[in-house]
């Protein structure tokens, strides 16, 4: 970490007017939970170059800072300017699931999954989204088709506590 920080501080200071440089070092920032720090190297990089990733990555920072309004504000932008960027879309609905809007968070899962029908964990998430909503037929359906794609643990412990909610004793228990 240190070689890596002395790296990005010698770009910056040499007038670096790429955003890799910022991003790097915000990166460094993010993990170290020093987020003033990370969002303005965040703030350079998007300046510099926005890109999805360099938006991503400031909301990234910005929601663990409890700014969520303007992390979802940096998730839209990374999707809308990389359609297909999963990663947003799913963060997007992370956010409105806090927010406690289901039907905007159940949104963002749909376009998710419409960039990539083979990612199992977009599945659960909407399948939480679901449930929380009170369809359960629907986080059933959905819970169903993560654990087709990957047999897993967070995915079973969501259709059992599905199943459990159901009244469903020896299901919950299988799972």
């Amino acid at each position: 970490v240190d070689g890596a920080m002395e790296d990005y501080q010698k770009a910056i200071s040499l007038g670096s007017n790429r955003g890799s440089p910022y991003s790097g070092r915000g990166q460094i920032y993010l993990r170290q939970r020093d987020y003033a720090r990370a969002i303005a190297d965040f703030d350079q990089a998007v300046r510099l170059e926005p890109q999805a990733n360099n938006f991503t990555l400031r909301a990234q920072a910005r929601e663990e800072a409890g700014d969520i309004d303007r992390a979802l504000a940096d998730y839209q932008e990374a999707a809308r300017l990389e359609p297909k960027n999963v990663a947003a879309l799913t963060a997007q609905g992370g956010i409105w699931r806090k927010k406690g809007d289901f039907d905007k968070a159940i949104v963002a899962y749909d376009r998710a999954v419409l960039a990539d029908q083979e990612l199992p964990a977009t599945y659960k998430l909407r399948a939480e989204a679901y449930a929380a909503k009170g369809e359960r037929k629907r986080a059933m359906a959905d819970v169903s088709r993560a654990l087709k794609f990957s047999w897993d643990v967070s995915s079973l412990k969501t259709r059992g506590a599905l199943r459990l909610d159901d009244g469903d004793i020896d299901g919950a228990l299988h799972d």
